[in-house]
């Protein structure tokens, strides 16, 4: 009989648990890869080190957290020169937060190894 995610059974092919989704680093490294990319590009956006770390860490999360009150609209609001591409990127890495995550595992991989099948 198939598990879930647990113990696999003797016949694999019964799984119903794709073996990468099974394994906790590789969602850890693509959790930690997508945040330090967007560490690091809203920091050379002009974002301070902490409101970009996070940003980077809720964003990716979407749990949309910010600590001012007009949460990203703040920036724009104090007249930051890329304040619009910050907007976009915090807007893009919510989208990659939302995926599902054997799509993310699959981007990475065609990203590293694009002609490895």
């Amino acid at each position: 009989m198939a598990t879930l995610c647990g113990r696999e059974p003797q016949n694999k092919h019964l799984s119903t648990c794709p073996k990468h989704l099974s394994n906790h680093k590789d969602f850890l490294g693509i959790y930690a890869l997508f945040s330090l990319i967007q560490f690091i590009l809203l920091k050379s956006l002009g974002m301070p080190v902490f409101d970009a770390l996070i940003h980077s860490l809720t964003a990716l999360s979407t749990g949309g957290f910010s600590n001012h009150d007009a949460s990203i609209g703040f920036y724009a609001l104090q007249g930051y020169k890329h304040a619009r591409l910050i907007e976009y990127t915090i807007i893009f890495f919510m989208a990659l937060g939302g995926m599902n995550f054997s799509h993310a595992l699959l981007l990475v991989n065609q990203a590293v190894f694009p002609f490895h099948l």
